[in-house]
């Protein structure tokens, strides 16, 4: 056996949450080119300058 007691007890939880995991349940995936200019914009603004990835 995977799962102690407390894990069993927890699995009711976590299946319930699943239902708002609102990343995963998207049929279409996000057009990155298109958000691109939005998230790019708040780097900019929080964290202005050269970023080293």
């Amino acid at each position: 056996q995977l799962m102690s007691e407390d894990d069993e007890e927890l699995l009711d939880w976590v299946l319930e949450f699943n239902k708002f995991d609102l990343y995963t349940k998207a049929d279409v995936r996000p057009d990155v080119e298109k958000l691109w200019p939005y998230y790019q914009a708040l780097i900019d603004k929080y964290l202005p300058g050269k970023l080293c990835w």
